[in-house]
């Protein structure tokens, strides 16, 4: 008999990971994991560890990624965002982003940033709390980063965000056009 590893497998995950990820490393653990693991659950960001960047190699990443939300408030017509995570845009706390920039930059790693949010501006009230706190993290660290995110259009209407985005090195955005 042969045990299979986590690398042995494909493994599906339908939804947000966070609800069924306890139960994942329970069937490793058990020999018995399944190929499809399904959630409808969204679940509160809040609670969601740092991940553990110590763990990779970062000199074989031309980019870190950081997600600070999921979900999205707009209805375009191209997009299936809603579909996956929501209307209702859930955001980190932001002493939880500021730990895992922490632990980027404890790895060494300098360069590029990509917050890999579907609407980085889909709250925007947070959103710009957010960017003013790396704006201030990247004075008090010399600016290691470059940051890039997606948002939509609406974002070009907020001059204050703007600013801040360009305080903060956001050197590039996607722009979602509705």
């Amino acid at each position: 008999t042969t045990s299979l590893t986590p690398f042995d497998a494909e493994v599906i995950v339908k939804g947000e990971v966070e609800p069924v990820i306890e139960a994942i490393i329970a069937d490793i653990e058990a020999n018995t994991l399944s190929p499809v693991y399904e959630s409808t659950e969204r679940p509160c960001l809040d609670e969601v560890p740092v991940p553990r960047f110590d763990l990779i190699d970062t000199n074989r990443y031309a980019n870190m990624m950081l997600q600070f939300s999921r979900g999205c408030p707009v209805s375009c017509e191209f997009c299936d965002i809603i579909e996956s995570f929501g209307r209702k845009p859930r955001v980190k706390p932001i002493e939880n982003m500021i730990a895992e920039l922490d632990a980027i930059y404890e790895t060494g790693f300098r360069g590029n940033i990509f917050l890999v949010d579907d609407n980085f501006y889909g709250h925007p009230k947070r959103a710009r709390a957010l960017v003013e706190e790396i704006a201030r993290w990247q004075v008090e660290h010399d600016y290691p980063y470059l940051f890039q995110t997606e948002l939509t259009i609406n974002a070009a209407r907020d001059t204050t965000f703007l600013d801040l985005l360009k305080r903060a090195r956001f050197s590039g955005v996607f722009i979602g056009i509705e």
